[in-house]
């Protein structure tokens, strides 16, 4: 969404407008979790055969 030229970057402009108006931390309040449904992911990362998963917040921009 920052990498100028990027389809993200042109929708992130087209849908929210300039990064400095509306930023990665913007998008925070807007995520509820009402759809999470952790024993969905959990049965998931069983049948993938995943010995463990480390969940990340803000990977790329902080």
């Amino acid at each position: 969404m920052y990498v100028k030229g990027s389809p993200q970057y042109e929708h992130h402009l087209k849908t929210y407008g300039s990064h400095k108006k509306f930023g990665y931390r913007d998008f925070i309040p807007m995520f509820h979790g009402e759809s999470f449904d952790p024993d969905a992911w959990a049965e998931l990362f069983r049948k993938s055969g995943a010995k463990y998963v480390v969940p990340v917040s803000e990977h790329h921009d902080g």
